[in-house]
């Protein structure tokens, strides 16, 4: 299918696939943006309680960690024994080395 008759707004009007919104679609389609500019402006001003947010952050991680778990239960131990060790080892050399890197860094963070 040919797309270079399409106008700049990409309506497919001139292909005859679509029709023209109406009046009331136009004006329905302006209230839904009217509703979720109203979401947006009140979402800024929301704030979740400590004990929920921490709540939910413990929630998700175990989350996270019982899925990833359940994942690497299925691979026997020699699979997932090297991969493994070699994240623990770039995991420690990454401090090991930007530790002494950045000391002889000349920015200082005093300003």
């Amino acid at each position: 299918m040919n797309f270079a008759h399409l106008d700049d707004r990409g309506d497919l009007l001139s292909l005859g696939l679509a029709v023209a919104p109406s009046a009331s679609d136009r004006a329905a389609h302006t209230n839904r943006l009217q509703r979720l500019e109203g979401c947006i402006q009140y979402g800024r001003d929301l704030r979740i309680p400590g004990v929920l947010y921490e709540s939910l952050s413990i929630f998700l991680l175990l989350a996270i960690g019982l899925k990833g778990g359940v994942e690497l239960a299925r691979y026997p131990l020699a699979t997932v024994a090297l991969p493994a060790l070699v994240v623990v080892a770039v995991g420690a050399l990454i401090p090991l080395v930007a530790y002494p890197v950045l000391l002889t860094c000349p920015v200082s963070l005093d300003q």
